[in-house]
């Protein structure tokens, strides 16, 4: 005979939906239902009261919050009669829309899937051990059968939350998900509110009763903190320590003397012929002012543009890919100590990214205007960003496969460039045709004696390598993350 106990806690429609679904059962059976709303025992003591109840030669712990699919419960006791060698079988758990739950059935739970399995560590890189392993060896607590002679009750100090767990590790032989029964689980229907602090508790419980009381600290620890805790506090020691470690250079010095006037073009490129925009002059002017032309003024301003860049990066890659993605590409960007150099070198080249970032963003939203305006302000900041002209007609222009730009907005975004460019205009025309010439030499010939790995190339070519990255990460990585029960 088989005893099936249910541990009823709330989820009054859920549990008259499960009784129900258990009416087709062919096996002998006996169902003890143990009603934990007027005194909330937990998981543990109020299963093991039904189980202390039970007189089947098999039992099954069933929430009540389920749907038993015809048959499953029979190939369950199939499975156990026939496979002496395994100790517990659970069925396959589906949600309402009868899709399969993707991780049912984990590893061991160790100190180091603890660590990393439980942790923000989890969200971004999956623990595949833990959650896909290739033998089972903890089954969900919602639906498992096992023989009762080998059940050895549930640890009541826990209250919800890693009983599971513990007993499988308690109990000798096999554990397996059978397929070929299934069972709808409305989720959470039976959980009480607020069970983070229970969690919690049940997880330093587990780690210390399995592992001792360093190893439930440090689990604890890693599972406590968020990731973005994490970033922040490297984020501001790594600013800290490249602000005490930087020195002031010539090129960086020649702005702060050029911010005295009003110059119509900046500095001289590594090609002296030609000079970058004088942008950068003119954001510094001001910061130099207010401070009355204090030094630290300068990186105080980048360090505000790189603050600045963290939110619009994350909202862009979040657009382009997917949370995750957006995630994962932002830590890398705050964990890239290439990141804090830049971001307190008050130099022309330090507001790139988020210049790149702003023009992005705003070409998808189709403001024509304000991209083609930021489009000019990259060229000012450095010529190399040239090579971004092409992505208006290709997201836009029939004639390039893209879509069709609403109304006047090429003449928009026209207008917005040369108004970009103005410092350009104003001091002649001879700056981008000379480049152009410069560029189509320098392709026939190799790009010989250009230095393609200078700081200031880097820093144009930083946000698209982050967005090859992220195509790499949202197409290729394992994006599924893991909340808690």
């Amino acid at each position: 005979m088989l005893s099936i106990v249910i541990l009823k806690y709330r989820a009054e429609r859920e549990y008259r939906q499960c009784r129900k679904s258990l009416e087709k059962i062919k096996t002998p059976h006996e169902i003890i239902t143990i009603d934990n709303n007027k005194n909330n025992q937990g998981y543990a003591k109020g299963n093991n009261l039904g189980a202390q109840k039970a007189k089947g030669e098999y039992l099954m712990i069933l929430n009540p919050d389920t749907i038993v699919l015809p048959g499953s419960i029979d190939k369950l006791v199939d499975f156990l009669k026939i496979n002496k060698d395994f100790s517990i079988v659970a069925p396959q758990l589906l949600d309402t829309n009868g899709k399969i739950y993707p991780y049912q059935g984990t590893g061991i739970l160790t100190p180091w899937h603890g660590v990393w399995g439980l942790s923000f560590i989890n969200r971004l890189i999956l623990d595949k051990e833990y959650w896909l392993p290739k033998e089972v060896k903890i089954i969900p607590g919602t639906a498992f059968m096992m023989r009762k002679k080998d059940f050895l009750g549930f640890d009541e100090n826990f209250f919800l939350y890693f009983e599971e767990a513990d007993l499988c590790m308690r109990t000798p032989g096999k554990k397996v998900i059978l397929k070929t029964a299934q069972i709808i689980h409305h989720w959470a229907k039976s959980t009480p509110s607020n069970v983070k602090p229970v969690f919690e508790q049940s997880r330093f419980y587990f780690f210390k009763k399995h592992y001792g009381v360093f190893w439930a600290v440090v689990v604890h620890l890693f599972c406590s903190v968020s990731k973005w805790t994490i970033v922040f506090i490297y984020s501001l020691l790594s600013v800290f320590y490249f602000l005490y470690n930087f020195r002031f250079f010539d090129d960086a010095l020649w702005f702060y003397k050029s911010a005295r006037g009003a110059p119509l073009l900046g500095i001289t490129a590594s090609l002296t012929w030609l000079h970058q925009g004088p942008l950068w002059t003119y954001l510094l002017k001001p910061a130099l002012f207010f401070s009355n032309w204090s030094l630290i003024s300068g990186q105080i301003l980048t360090i505000f543009l790189w603050t600045c860049l963290i939110p619009t990066f994350y909202y862009l890659f979040f657009i382009l890919f997917d949370k995750r993605t957006a995630q994962i590409t932002t830590i890398l960007l705050l964990l890239n100590p290439y990141t804090y150099k830049n971001a307190v070198t008050p130099y022309h080249t330090s507001p790139i990214p988020l210049f790149e970032v702003l023009f992005l963003l705003l070409l998808l939203k189709r403001k024509h205007f304000l991209s083609g305006l930021f489009l000019g302000f990259l060229y000012q900041l450095h010529l190399l960003t040239f090579i971004f002209w092409p992505i208006y007609p290709i997201f836009y222009l029939p004639l390039f496969g893209g879509r069709s730009p609403i109304g006047d907005g090429v003449m928009r975004f026209v207008f917005g460039f040369f108004l970009g460019i103005l410092p350009f205009i104003l001091t002649g025309p001879k700056q981008i045709p000379q480049l152009l010439i410069w560029v189509l030499r320098s392709a026939l010939t190799g790009f010989r004696g250009a230095n393609l790995t200078s700081e200031a190339y880097l820093m144009v070519l930083y946000v698209p390598a982050l967005l090859v990255l992220g195509y790499i990460i949202s197409k290729y990585v394992d994006r599924s993350g893991i909340d808690e029960k």
